[in-house]
């Protein structure tokens, strides 16, 4: 008896020893927290910042409040050149039966062979024919318009060219204007191919009767009755111009 009592006074003296060491381990054993996990690059909730800096900032540009950011609210304060906050559209041929509000006027009138034809379709006029200078030269598509262009200073067209220098043709119902005048400015298109967004200042037009320049009083939008587009650049052969829509822009 006497030694089984001493064997386990042994054991509960050793039991305390080990307890005693492998609390003092545990304190003193340095964080095991894998390395990066600072830079929101391991798993665990650090995935979730990773993944919200990855997110796309245009996204956040776009559905952020206006006034929120200066950058993304000075974008959305932005107004493009003939925006529906500066212009009024004229011209816009979404539906095929607008080709009935425009009219093909050819050299034929002045005994010239010069031909074209007109046509609507996925909300684009076509012009197109073939130009012969002997005898004449020119094409034209023109529209008369249901009410006056107003208080403007320039006409913005959406066209499609085939490079070569179409122009602007407008006509008045002035006071005193003789009415065989009409004017002209170019609508200057690069012509590569591609849709582009052409402005015509109206304080440029040229006055002309049968294309003879005169000199008379400055086109008066607020007395417009047509707008239209020509071309009569002395070369023969064909043509194609493309128009989506005209606006008239302050």
């Amino acid at each position: 008896m006497h030694r089984l009592g001493l064997g386990l006074l042994v054991i509960v003296l050793l039991g305390a020893a080990c307890g005693t060491d492998a609390d003092a381990t545990e304190d003193a054993a340095p964080s095991t927290a894998p390395a990066g996990a600072a830079d929101g690059e391991s798993t665990g909730s650090t995935t979730v910042t990773t993944t919200a800096a990855t997110t796309p900032s245009s996204t956040t540009t776009a559905t952020a409040p206006k006034g929120g950011d200066d950058t993304s609210a000075t974008a959305a304060d932005e107004t493009p050149e003939g925006s529906v906050d500066d212009c009024r559209l004229v011209a816009d041929v979404e539906d095929p039966a607008e080709l009935a509000r425009w009219r093909i006027v050819n050299d034929g009138v002045m005994g010239g062979r010069s031909s074209a034809e007109a046509t609507v379709a996925d909300s684009v006029l076509t012009l197109f024919g073939q130009i012969v200078t002997d005898g004449g030269g020119f094409s034209s598509v023109r529209l008369d318009l249901d009410e006056p262009l107003g208080e403007v200073t320039s006409l913005v067209f959406r066209v499609r060219t085939d490079g070569r220098p179409y122009e602007v043709t407008l006509a008045d119902a002035a006071p005193d204007r003789d009415r065989r005048v009409s004017f002209q400015a170019p609508i200057e298109a690069v012509g590569d191919g591609a849709w582009e967004e052409v402005t015509v200042e109206l304080g440029g037009l040229q006055a002309s009767v049968f294309g003879q320049s005169v000199a008379v009083a400055p086109f008066e939008p607020t007395a417009a009755v047509e707008v239209g587009v020509i071309l009569a650049d002395g070369t023969d052969g064909p043509f194609r111009f493309e128009l989506d829509w005209i606006r008239a822009c302050r």
